[in-house]
């Protein structure tokens, strides 16, 4: 959970869930922002961390444990817009 300052409005996420939830922490109000770049409700990773910009217009979730886990998805906070996803790879090499 990540509180944008300013604004009263805290940005949860939850494994399991292709969402990004902000909650007014005023009204209560909820909105939530879907994290596949398709739109669909795919779940095919789990969210494990948030950080939002120091200009709160940008958040990028660490992604794990799933069918294509290791993803950085960077989005626009507050739009049904994903603008990138880095994938990460792990090379091993045998001694």
């Amino acid at each position: 959970m990540k509180q944008i300052s300013g604004k009263d409005q805290l940005l949860v996420i939850a494994r399991e869930d292709n969402y990004i939830y902000a909650i007014d922490l005023k009204t209560f109000e909820r909105q939530r922002f879907n994290m596949n770049a398709n739109g669909d409700d795919f779940v095919s990773f789990n969210a494990l961390d948030i950080h939002v910009s120091n200009d709160q217009r940008l958040a990028v979730v660490a992604t794990g444990v799933g069918i294509c886990s290791n993803i950085i998805i960077l989005m626009l906070i507050f739009r049904q817009m994903s603008i990138d996803s880095f994938h990460i790879a792990t090379i091993r090499t045998n001694p």
